[in-house]
């Protein structure tokens, strides 16, 4: 049987990696990977309650909330109160935080982009295939 636990443990080593690249990436654009996440979800649908962003960006609440704060700190993104309840805060995207994410999308893909192309080759797509397989399986 082949050692399931190494080949494990080679992919978790390597989205560490990939989230090193990203964090360093990210660091001159005062952005955690957090708050990239939360912009980039944002921009592909803007307007997100708290709930629905911490879905979109697989945090928990409680630093969605966080991150949120912080956003809003540094202009990037702004909260109003929901037209049908008013306890739920909608979120949106400055015009800063527009900016600020298109600067921070070049230095991330530059940052992840070669090393994690370089690493699949001409095997891009039965990699593809084969993390969706594995992800879906979890579900």
């Amino acid at each position: 049987m082949p050692d399931v636990f190494a080949f494990d443990e080679l992919l978790r080593n390597a989205a560490a990696a990939q989230r090193l690249r990203l964090e360093r990436a990210l660091r001159p654009c005062d952005l955690s990977p957090a708050q990239f996440e939360a912009l980039r979800q944002l921009k592909i649908c803007d307007n997100l309650s708290g709930a629905e962003l911490a879905r979109a960006c697989a945090l928990s609440p409680q630093t969605t909330g966080v991150v949120i704060e912080n956003l809003e700190k540094k202009a990037l993104v702004r909260r109003s109160a929901d037209s049908a309840n008013l306890r739920i805060q909608r979120v949106r995207l400055t015009v800063a935080g527009e900016q600020a994410l298109e600067v921070a999308r070049g230095r991330a893909a530059d940052a992840i982009g070669p090393p994690l192309l370089a690493a699949v080759g001409n095997g891009r797509a039965e990699v593809t295939r084969f993390l969706t397989e594995l992800l879906g399986s979890g579900r």
